[in-house]
């Protein structure tokens, strides 16, 4: 069912029925010279002058100070109407829409965060690597209040995430690296029977009976083989040196 609009006392009014329409007219509530306006329209126009309501508008109730011969006669120009053409309720309810602002680039303590991860996982067999871990974690959360508070929103949230893991993972690999060997050797006598320390060797074969009380004897065989070619090794090379001619001395 369409919707009508009307002008009454230079007022825009509506929507509102046909049926209603034609209501106001027969009571007198409109007359013939009001303007009237439905979406099939071009432009606001006298209701004496819409094809689908002259028929009412004709028998309508005339106002006082007007004839109903002097109605159709008196109807203004659509021209002259201050009125314009209301939207439709489905214009009227469609939303608008903003393109959203592109993103201000990455957060450079994001990408830092994922390179320090890579470092610190890479490093953790030479003991460095928790020290790029906890500056990863420090970088790492930096970006990550960088990025939520920036406008328009930086992007690397992903990286600074996947770098605080890493970070994280390295720090408590090392954590437990370093637990596990305190207490693999935790307990061991270094010193003798006078509290003197051991001997070098001596130590070695204390750290070799824990290795394979805690490891067995196939694990701590390969380890005590590895120690005894290295200690060949270092005395050979010892031996080569001692073994080499003195300079002769030079003549006074």
């Amino acid at each position: 069912m369409s919707e009508w609009y009307y002008a009454k006392n230079q007022q825009q009014l509506g929507p509102v029925s046909k049926d209603e329409l034609l209501a106001k007219l027969e009571s007198g509530e409109l007359a013939a010279t009001d303007l009237a306006w439905t979406d099939s329209m071009a432009e606001w126009t006298a209701i004496g002058k819409i094809s689908a309501l002259q028929s009412a508008a004709a028998a309508a109730v005339p106002p006082p100070s007007a004839s109903p011969a002097s109605a159709a006669s008196a109807v203004p120009a659509a021209e002259s109407t201050p009125y314009q053409s209301p939207k439709t309720s489905a214009e009227s309810a469609a939303p608008s829409y903003q393109t959203p602002a592109p993103p201000a680039g990455t957060n450079g303590f994001a990408v830092t965060t994922l390179i320090l991860g890579f470092l610190a996982v890479i490093c953790l067999v030479v003991c460095i690597g928790p020290l790029f871990g906890i500056v990863g974690i420090v970088f790492g959360h930096i970006a990550l209040v960088k990025i939520k508070h920036s406008e328009p929103r930086q992007s690397g949230r992903g990286l600074a995430i996947t770098g605080l893991v890493l970070n994280y993972l390295s720090v408590l690999a090392c954590v437990v690296i370093a637990g596990f060997f305190f207490w693999l050797f935790s307990g061991m006598e270094t010193t003798g029977p006078d509290g003197q320390p051991l001997p070098e060797d001596e130590v070695m074969e204390v750290v070799l009976d824990r290795f394979e009380e805690v490891f067995g004897t196939e694990i701590t065989e390969e380890v005590r083989r590895s120690v005894e070619q290295a200690e060949a090794e270092a005395a050979e090379e010892s031996g080569e040196e001692s073994s080499a001619p003195a300079q002769p001395a030079a003549d006074e």
